[in-house]
């Protein structure tokens, strides 16, 4: 059962994603789902998020799960939506966390990223790496499903 601090980073990024015009909730995929993820009804956009109150960064569990909602994403991505990966962390953790992010969003297949982030308060950090539709994706030796020229439309492909 998720604690009240992982409940409530939950939640603001949930808020945040909803705020950021991503409205429509997804099941990312059956067997394997975020805390958040939400697309935009209007543009082809898609957030992921992930709240952390009691895994570390090097937790190979927690890295390994990083991966693949990076893998996830890219399917999106290489249909043309813009896609962020977010993390919700204690302010002191940033560092490692963005290491961390950076790590698995280039071993998920997205590509090199820079992590924002955003400290909300002295119990709130919001790390984000996005990559968007018109950056290079590079797709050599990667697996992908998929049509690179079509658009999801079902939220659970």
């Amino acid at each position: 059962m998720p604690s009240d601090l992982h409940e409530l980073r939950r939640g603001q990024l949930d808020s945040m994603l909803i705020l950021a015009g991503l409205t429509i909730p997804l099941n990312l995929r059956w067997e394997l789902q975020p805390d958040v993820a939400r697309l935009d009804p209007v543009r082809p956009r898609l957030g992921v998020g992930d709240a952390k109150s009691s895994e570390s960064p090097g937790n190979q569990s927690t890295q390994r799960r990083l991966v693949h909602y990076a893998r996830a994403c890219r399917n999106w991505r290489v249909a043309g939506w813009d896609v962020s990966l977010s993390l919700a962390v204690e302010p002191s953790e940033s560092r490692p966390w963005a290491e961390t992010l950076t790590r698995v969003w280039r071993v998920g297949g997205m590509g090199n990223g820079h992590v924002r982030t955003f400290v909300v308060d002295a119990s709130l950090a919001i790390l984000t790496i996005e990559i968007g539709a018109q950056a290079p994706l590079n797709l050599a030796n990667r697996r992908f499903s998929g049509s690179a020229t079509t658009r999801p439309t079902h939220p659970e492909r």
